[in-house]
């Protein structure tokens, strides 16, 4: 590989394309657990230290707090950003195999099986009056839908996500008001 652009803009992924020479990233990497901790220690040294700090407690009692406050302290940055776009060993295996990243609630929705009104989900049981379209992950829980349209409904047990689906995206600031509230246990 001679280059990786996670998140290319507009014009530069256009040319990416009409060009032929490159292939997108799926997201799937295959690493030894060597050569990855060695990128990591490399390129995100912030990171790597707490990962190794977690590791010497493996199978202690204070493990499990150890990871929570690592996941809580360390910087959020992704492999692409953080590792790839700067790794120098690396290949790529060129596949066509109907890949779909599922980034968010509306494309969960569309991989899923759908019943007669078009409403997919995993429900413990499901009271749909006039309502088509929607997604309702609720396990635990009936829910009753009346005149609901393209509605996206989490349950999560101790929270409960509703929105439209055509606002799936904008998850991530319900996410971030969370944080910023101090309610991280309900992420």
């Amino acid at each position: 590989m001679k280059t990786f652009a996670e998140k290319p803009n507009l014009d530069t992924a256009r040319r990416f394309l009409e060009s032929g020479d490159f292939y997108w990233n799926s997201g799937m990497f295959i690493w030894k657990t060597s050569t990855i901790l060695n990128e990591l220690n490399d390129k995100l040294p912030d990171i790597y230290e707490p990962l190794m700090e977690a590791k010497a407690r493996l199978g202690t009692e204070e493990y499990q707090e150890n990871v929570k406050e690592m996941y809580r302290s360390i910087r959020s940055i992704s492999i692409d950003f953080g590792v790839m776009q700067q790794a120098e060993d690396v290949y790529v295996i060129p596949t066509d195999m109907g890949w779909n990243d599922v980034g968010s609630w509306e494309t969960v929705y569309d991989i899923s099986e759908k019943d007669k009104n078009q409403n997919a989900g995993e429900y413990k049981q499901l009271i749909n009056i006039d309502s088509r379209k929607n997604y309702i992950y609720s396990p635990n829980k009936a829910v009753a839908m009346v005149g609901l349209e393209n509605i996206i409904v989490v349950d999560t047990g101790d929270a409960l996500l509703v929105c439209k689906k055509s606002a799936a995206q904008d998850v991530k600031e319900a996410v971030e008001d969370l944080k910023k509230r101090g309610l991280d246990q309900l992420l």
